[in-house]
């Protein structure tokens, strides 16, 4: 599935056994929304995390920081939101405003260092 809402493009996979969702392009006011419901769509069936490629995510507002904190609201404490290679302003917006530093939220630099972190425990990622 793909939707493209102004400056948003997202892309849906599958991998290590849980969504990918590939964004690129702005997360803001005008494109959380669209955002949010291919999220609920994806965790409705109750995977256990959910991983957000933003390797071509150039820019994120309050707005698309309010979806993350309520995305990881939604995963409850049984499961994990991963954060997949975000740009250097991306980063130092979700760290200042304390996201990275709550349960079940993980940084990675790229899929590999996902890979890396799943193989051997099938759970949540550390």
């Amino acid at each position: 599935m793909n939707t493209e809402s102004r400056q948003l493009r997202t892309q849906v996979s599958y991998r290590f056994g849980v969504p990918l969702l590939y964004l690129s392009g702005e997360l803001d006011r005008h494109s959380h929304d669209d955002l949010r419901a291919l999220i609920e769509q994806e965790l409705a069936s109750r995977p256990s995390g959910l991983l957000l490629e933003c390797s071509e995510l150039a820019f994120i507002d309050s707005g698309g920081l309010s979806l993350l904190f309520e995305t990881l609201k939604s995963l409850e404490d049984r499961r994990w939101l991963g954060i997949v290679s975000p740009n250097v302003g991306v980063l130092k917006l979700i760290e200042m405003t304390g996201l990275t530093d709550r349960p079940g939220v993980r940084v990675y630099s790229d899929l590999a260092a996902v890979k890396k972190a799943l193989s051997g425990s099938g759970a949540q990622p550390s």
